[in-house]
């Protein structure tokens, strides 16, 4: 019988990067190469802890993601103020959504 205090039904795991990286320095940026090789490393690692400890055959395993990134070329950026008077408009917030 398995101790249950020893034993997990469910872990869960949140990395939060590339996604941070990403935001700020854009999505094929090197700092975000550099965390998707850390983090294929951590789940090679896992993967072998798992079979040392002969838990891969009963263990699953997912890896998840909140989205996708792709960087947008400045020529499809739109200045609003180029376009508009900006005296006629108030915005608040950035990054990729803005409240107009």
């Amino acid at each position: 019988m398995t101790d249950m205090k020893s034993s997990a039904n469910l872990v869960s795991l949140y990395v939060q990067d590339p996604d941070t990286d990403g935001h700020a320095y854009g999505p094929n940026s090197s700092y975000v190469v550099e965390e998707l090789r850390k983090i294929d490393n951590d789940i090679s690692y896992l993967y072998k802890m798992l079979t040392v400890f002969n838990l891969l055959d009963t263990t699953d395993v997912t890896v998840q993601s909140d989205h996708g990134m792709m960087a947008v070329p400045e020529e499809s950026i739109i200045n609003l103020g180029q376009i508009v008077e900006p005296k006629l408009y108030h915005t608040s917030g950035g990054s990729v959504f803005m409240h107009i």
